[in-house]
């Protein structure tokens, strides 16, 4: 028991030590990416209203460059964010060509397209992304605009 109680007290007198953090997150300038089809019909996925699927999606490319320049050899976690939309939830899943991470989310989330330590000026990817939403609920077109976000320790 003698042997323990010193070294709780070192991990304890170390916790203290350590500085108490949060994540700091800023917007990351993507200003230069260019989405290859930027209007985007939907179609429906099944045919018949009888299935009950009345999901409507359709499918886009984006050449993704994301200006890491202020963060290079910084470990940090970048994420794809969709504020959330009126009257419907949209999702989007996306595959990606290069470095960046294959995912998913919905509106109103983030999700994670990097983690480490950031390697240049730039990050750049192809992705392919497949958006989809409830059809019932569309009754105009709607833009959705993502934006990424750099989340640093």
């Amino acid at each position: 028991m003698r042997r323990f109680a010193p070294t709780v007290a070192v991990l304890f007198w170390a916790m203290l030590q350590a500085p108490l953090t949060e994540a700091a997150t800023f917007q990351v300038d993507d200003s230069r990416s260019t989405v290859l089809n930027a209007s985007l019909p939907l179609q429906w996925r099944s045919i018949s209203p009888a299935t009950g699927d009345h999901q409507v999606q359709g499918v886009t490319r984006v050449q993704l460059r994301l200006d890491t320049r202020q963060w290079t050899g910084q470990r940090a976690r970048i994420f794809m964010a969709l504020p959330a939309q009126p009257g419907t939830v949209v999702q989007a899943s996306w595959q990606v060509q290069g470095p960046l991470l294959s995912g998913q989310l919905s509106s109103g989330q983030r999700g994670l397209v990097w983690s480490g330590v950031v390697p240049g000026a730039s990050l750049d990817d192809v992705l392919t992304v497949t958006i989809q939403t409830d059809g019932r609920l569309l009754s105009s077109a709607q833009i959705l605009r993502f934006n990424f976000e750099i989340d640093l320790p």
